[in-house]
């Protein structure tokens, strides 16, 4: 039998987020010493050289230039759906060869049915229920929940508190806010944002964003 051996780990992503992650790793090593964390990577200059949570934030691109994927895994740690699609699309095109952890916290609910891609964060006090699938580098927040059957798509965020029914489908990149209720059965485009507290009681297109009990649409600012 071959000796345990754990894997290092960049985090991308030097805010809150970020900061959480080293606590989940902290929390999974107290039961299994899994991960050693090299530090954080992030594109912004105002932060790289400082010390964060005792880790060095360092600019991504140099740092995975040297890294060797067959001992070393890569987590994103960014809550926006968008601003995640759009980081790890970066990253894939420059450094085909990265490999993605997985962390699952031991205080989550997860069924042994559920299939979870590469990169997915599962955080304390969440439910992952039967047949699930989560999609890659998905999110599932504190205490959110994921009801039987339900689908969430690449790159997903299922943000604290938030509740989705059985049988929902969510599209790629969907921002699901904290404390909202999606009900059974409906189907979320991609990039939909769900603000906090939203009901979501009807089936929603694509590209939108809804706030409100029950949820209703309201424009989006001009990027």
């Amino acid at each position: 039998m071959k000796p345990f051996r754990s894997l290092k780990l960049w985090i991308y992503g030097a805010g809150g987020q970020g900061r959480e992650v080293v606590q989940l790793v902290s929390d999974i090593n107290r039961l299994s010493p899994s991960w050693e964390i090299l530090g954080f990577l992030d594109e912004s200059e105002q932060i790289q050289g400082r010390m964060v949570s005792g880790y060095p934030v360092l600019h991504p691109y140099s740092a995975l230039a040297q890294t060797d994927w067959d001992e070393t895994r890569l987590i994103f740690a960014i809550g926006s759906s968008q601003t995640k699609t759009i980081v790890a699309g970066k990253i894939e095109e420059a450094f085909p060869l990265v490999r993605y952890a997985s962390l699952y916290h031991p205080a989550a609910v997860i069924s042994e049915s559920a299939q979870i891609s590469e990169g997915c964060i599962v955080a304390a006090h969440t439910v992952v229920s039967t047949d699930v699938r989560l999609g890659r580098h998905v999110l599932i927040n504190y205490g959110a929940t994921v009801g039987h059957d339900s689908a969430i798509g690449d790159y997903g965020s299922i943000l604290p508190g938030a509740r989705v029914s059985g049988h929902v489908q969510i599209g790629h990149a969907g921002d699901i806010g904290a404390g909202s209720v999606i009900l059974q059965g409906l189907r979320i485009g991609s990039d939909t944002v769900i603000g906090a507290g939203a009901v979501v009681t009807r089936s929603l297109p694509g590209g939108c964003t809804v706030v409100g009990v029950p949820a209703k649409p309201i424009k989006r600012e001009k990027e």
